[in-house]
């Protein structure tokens, strides 16, 4: 699911972001209020900071059930031990 903020535009992850204050302080972002939980997860920053631009294999699969799926595959040494990092 694509959440898109209250007031349009887009939302940059990792950029620094200033929100303007009116004269009493208050910023003038609007409140959201949403009946929608939203769950964070860290599998798009994992996939950044774990293989995004270092040697890695990525297979694609259709399944019937839950669709189009990718699996991201590392395998490295670090410290005389072998690691392989999957990522489905």
């Amino acid at each position: 699911m694509i959440v898109i903020p209250p007031s349009g535009g887009y939302w940059v992850e990792g950029t620094d972001h200033e929100y303007r204050l009116d004269l009493e302080g208050n910023s003038d972002v609007p409140e959201y209020t949403s009946p929608i939980q939203l769950e964070l997860d860290d599998t798009p920053s994992l996939y950044r900071n774990i293989f995004v631009g270092l040697d890695h294999f990525n297979f694609t699969a259709i399944d019937p059930n839950m669709g189009h799926l990718v699996m991201s595959v590392k395998i490295e040494n670090a410290s005389d031990q072998d690691w392989v990092w999957i990522l489905l």
